[in-house]
């Protein structure tokens, strides 16, 4: 596997994450100082994105929900076929990526600078700092630490404000939250990176009902700017367990 397979079109399918419609659909765990409520193992939420751009299709299958975290599997992700599993913290980031063949994709963070963000209010904002490698396949079969950085940057949340919204599977009540992910390459040329997305995050689902992405250009002084188009994701549909 190699981490430039990792584009910011397949992240944006990685890390979305799903909100809630009105209703208690989730499951909720005692994560500290909040209640996290996650969609039950078992749930199918399906994403498009909008008319206008090219077709682009996936759904995220629940398979499981522990604590703070919840794992799910891509499922007919038309560009990107190999994505498989994920991990989510907390609803909002997703940390690491399974590629079949390839191993894990992952961000390593310190989960206690990321928790101030909780109990979600306009304003909240954690800034912290991650180091973004992969572990090859064979290692992880074999149980050793062969974990390699290849970026090193940080990470911005910023909850911006409260909107109600309406996507195709339905009206939700959100927390819409900025991420900005600035990066530098471990390996020369050490170029810049930066990233952000903005996450309608809907508490009582626990996932994001809409997102968008786009790169930013870093300037030598630090100075980030809008680079290329933006991409859209929206809900569709959501499959509850014992539904079909």
């Amino acid at each position: 596997m190699t981490v430039k397979r990792f584009t910011a079109a397949t992240g944006a399918v990685a890390l979305l994450v799903l909100a809630g419609a009105a209703g208690p659909i989730g499951c909720t765990t005692r994560t500290g100082s909040t209640d996290f409520a996650a969609p039950p193992v078992g749930t199918v939420l399906h994403f498009e994105r909008p008319a206008g751009g090219k077709p682009f299709a996936f759904q995220h299958k629940i398979v499981d929900v522990s604590g703070d975290e919840l794992v799910y599997h891509v499922v007919n992700e038309s560009s990107n076929p190999t994505n498989d599993q994920v991990r989510l913290y907390r609803g909002i980031f997703s940390y690491a990526f399974w590629r079949p063949g390839g191993g894990w994709v992952e961000y390593k963070f310190d989960r206690s600078q990321v928790a101030p963000l909780w109990p979600l209010k306009v304003g909240n904002t954690v800034v912290f700092p991650v180091t973004f490698g992969y572990a090859e396949a064979k290692t992880e079969a074999e149980g050793k630490k062969g974990w390699k950085a290849t970026e090193r940057g940080q990470m911005t949340f910023t909850v911006r404000r409260q909107e109600r919204i309406t996507v195709p599977a339905g009206t939700f009540d959100t927390f819409v939250i900025h991420r900005v992910r600035n990066f530098t390459r471990v390996a020369p040329p050490h170029r810049r990176l930066a990233v952000e997305r903005v996450s309608w995050y809907a508490p009582k689902l626990g996932y994001v009902v809409r997102q968008t992405t786009q790169n930013l250009r870093v300037s030598r002084g630090g100075q980030l700017t809008p680079a290329g188009a933006v991409t859209v994701f929206e809900l569709q549909r959501i499959d509850r367990p014992g539904s079909r």
